[in-house]
């Protein structure tokens, strides 16, 4: 812990018996109020270094900032802060809280033992979150936060390693990790109450393996952007919220069982132009779960030249296993193809729906021409009698975003008006701009 700071140069001393928070009679009415409000009052300072510089108010505040019951530290190196910890005399901390930059540490082996020297106070939630943390061949090795019923780590992509003997966090409920080691399959036994699992996905992350009976609430994001995640794991059949947001290349793989949830949002990116039909490629899929009501958005670019896909949507679709949808949203980014065939294959995948809606942008069209009349965008050219049991379709909204104009459109009404008898709503508009 720094030192305290000295009297600035030409301020004069306070008169004898007019202490800080004195009144007019010279008494210090603040530094009367019992231990634990001054505590109070020093906790809301919101940094331990300030905490510890009152300690020149006056002799009643000597040592007071060893036994708060939380601490912040911000701005402060590794060996600074660890050395402010050794000197705290409460037993075990309600809050612990750490964030610094570390430009100019040295790396994992400090980081180390800052977390050894956190786990010895026994703190009840604790954050640490380390910048510009440079990783290595030597992993941080997570001690036992065996008291700890709320951790957060943010470490970027340096890996993380559990202690030789196993670790024991037996009162955990709250978990997040920034982090590139998939060490859940390993950490979650030793977490008997862990209920809620967030993990913000690093480069280096390549496989997630989360198996857990207690856990209720799970969310998966990328650090930057989209990361891709090859393999994805989960079993989890008590969770009820659940929430994906990660690259999918061609190698990508997803398990998960979790027969409890109730609301979902799973974002996949395909950037690759993997998935698709025809000139069509999927550029996002996004599942969703609300209220009882599973919808799947799909956005599509038709911008591909190669004219086979390594899968088609209902393929990846059937793959994931998100087939049990009542409403499908598409938004197409549609430069000159036609996109009739393309909304007919959709709706075979899931012939059950209840609402259809399409976002059709031509806006970079401009004075493009159409493309030609053999176009693989345009095949089957039987899809225009394609007989679909739309026994469930009751609203569909088409708008456009610079109509094109052109016939798939009609043709593709018609089709609708054919196969789905009770069709109650059906809009066709123009819209702003759509940005996905």
């Amino acid at each position: 812990m720094p030192s305290s700071p000295s009297r600035r140069p030409g301020k004069r001393p306070a008169p004898p018996g007019a202490e800080v928070g004195g009144d007019s009679d010279g008494l210090d009415r603040i530094s009367s109020l019992p231990d634990d409000l001054l505590h109070l009052v020093l906790v809301r300072l919101g940094c331990a270094r300030e905490a510890a510089r009152t300690s020149v108010l006056a002799h009643r505040w000597r040592g007071l900032w060893i036994r708060l019951p939380e601490f912040t530290f911000r701005g402060m190196e590794l060996e600074a802060v660890e050395t402010a910890l050794a000197q705290v005399t409460r037993p075990a901390l309600g809050r612990l809280d750490i964030k610094a930059d570390l430009k100019s540490e040295p790396a994992l082996g400090r980081v180390s033992s800052l977390l050894r020297a956190a786990a010895q106070l026994s703190p009840e939630a604790l954050s640490v979150s380390l910048d510009n943390l440079l990783d290595g061949d030597a992993a941080v090795e997570l001690p036992c936060f065996d008291r700890t019923s709320s951790l957060v780590l943010k470490m970027d992509g340096v890996p993380i390693a559990l202690p030789p003997a196993g670790g024991d966090f037996s009162r955990l409920e709250r978990l997040e990790l920034t982090t590139g080691s998939n060490i859940f399959a390993a950490l979650l036994p030793s977490c008997p109450r862990l209920r809620v699992l967030r993990i913000n996905a690093c480069t280096e992350l390549k496989e997630i393996t989360v198996h857990s009976a207690t856990l209720e609430e799970l969310a998966v994001e990328s650090v930057y952007e989209l990361e891709n995640i090859p393999r994805i794991d989960i079993d989890a059949p008590e969770v009820k919220k659940m929430k994906l947001l990660v690259d999918m290349d061609r190698e990508f793989s997803m398990t998960i069982s979790a027969p409890k949830a109730v609301e979902l949002d799973w974002k996949l990116g395909s950037t690759n132009g993997s998935i698709g039909f025809a000139t069509h490629r999927l550029y996002s899929l996004n599942y969703r779960l609300s209220q009882g009501i599973r919808t799947l958005h799909l956005d599509i670019d038709d911008e591909y030249e190669d004219p086979v896909p390594d899968k088609t949507f209902a393929q990846e679709i059937a793959r994931l296993r998100v087939t049990n949808f009542s409403v499908l949203e598409v938004v197409l980014e549609s430069n000159e193809h036609d996109f009739g065939p393309l909304l007919v294959h959709l709706l075979q995948i899931q012939p059950a729906i209840q609402r259809l809606q399409v976002v059709v942008d031509h806006s970079e069209l401009e004075d493009r021409e159409l493309c030609h009349r053999n176009c693989l965008c345009r095949q089957p050219v039987s899809w225009k009698s394609e007989n679909i049991s739309l026994t469930n379709l009751e609203e569909v909204l088409i708008s456009y975003y610079r109509f094109k104009g052109g016939n798939e459109e009609v043709d593709f009404l018609k089709l609708l008006f054919r196969c789905a008898p009770g069709l109650k709503r059906m809009g066709v508009g123009a819209r702003r701009k759509y940005t996905h």
